[in-house]
């Protein structure tokens, strides 16, 4: 159900899904995901993630999700609109403002014409790609929710 997390976390906890790396460029109203099975090593597609540009915060960035989503084959061939349901329901109850749904489908727009040219960060070889070991797993702070 949308909106119900807690706040809550759980240091140390392993994400029990696929590997995934998470591109955003600052400025942009969205994210691009991709997850890979670590077993064969294959690429699952292409996720655009919606949301407010990321802000920097004191225990990181900050961020909405604007609900809304976009996912794409693996070889860009097509794409599809992902939860325009909870997009519309997220709009009448005012999880979302206009404004928000409006910059939402811009990016949208955006991030669309940018996979269709095969455009950064869509014509990069992400199949050789994969976190440095020596890469510290970072720590949330105690009193990250009073910050």
């Amino acid at each position: 159900m949308p909106g119900d997390w807690d706040g809550g976390y759980e240091d140390d906890a392993v994400f029990p899904g696929p590997g995934v790396i998470r591109l955003h460029v600052v400025a942009d109203g969205y994210s691009i995901i991709r997850s890979w099975d670590h077993e064969t090593g294959q690429f699952h597609g292409w996720y655009v993630n919606l949301e407010l540009p990321w802000q920097r915060s004191d225990t990181g960035f900050d961020s909405k999700d604007l609900v809304l989503d976009v996912v794409a084959a693996d070889d860009l061939s097509a794409w599809e609109w992902k939860d325009e349901d909870e997009f519309s329901w997220a709009q009448e109850v005012g999880l979302l403002t206009p404004e928000q749904a409006v910059l939402a489908e811009a990016q949208a727009r955006k991030a669309i014409a940018t996979l269709e040219a095969r455009a950064w960060p869509f014509d990069a070889d992400w199949s050789r790609w994969t976190p440095s070991l020596d890469w510290p797993i970072p720590r949330v702070p105690e009193d990250f929710h009073r910050l």
